[in-house]
């Protein structure tokens, strides 16, 4: 079977994401309730590739370029949802009513929306590269240590 590099990729990614997603289902719900702070290009892939596991529903989407023609497909799919340009103000607005929260926005800002939802207690998902320093990666993994997330 030949596979391409855009097939390897998604399967991986989603193969990556598969235990993030029932590990969050301690909640006494069927479903993650996913916050996803990034939606176009990449991330809109991603958002699909979640969906199709139906183990989460969209809870909230978060990205600085919402009127950009890149998150004009998921600003479609799911026109309900709320919506915010900064993941701070997200997580404030959504506190109680997400489970999980998806970092799939440009990699230099990775590092501080993970910390952001890790302190908060959720669970996190992020899309390479996790950090740009080591330090950065220990910082993470103290979290993870201390709030008791995945």
């Amino acid at each position: 079977m030949k596979m391409n590099r855009r097939t390897f990729l998604k399967s991986t990614a989603l193969a990556a994401a598969f235990p993030f997603l029932p590990a969050c289902i301690s909640f006494g719900r069927d479903k993650v309730r996913l916050a996803c702070v990034g939606i176009g290009q990449q991330a809109w892939n991603d958002i699909r590739e979640f969906q199709k596991t139906g183990l989460c529903e969209i809870a909230a989407l978060c990205d600085t370029d919402l009127d950009g023609p890149q998150c004009v497909e998921a600003l479609k799919a799911y026109a309900d949802v709320p919506r915010f340009r900064d993941f701070r103000k997200m997580l404030d607005a959504m506190d109680g009513r997400i489970d999980a929260v998806a970092v799939m926005n440009p990699d230099f800002s990775h590092f501080p929306a993970l910390m952001a939802a890790m302190k908060r207690g959720l669970a996190v998902f992020s899309e390479k590269p996790l950090a740009h320093t080591f330090e950065e990666c220990e910082l993470l993994m103290a979290a993870e240590r201390k709030y008791g997330v995945v």
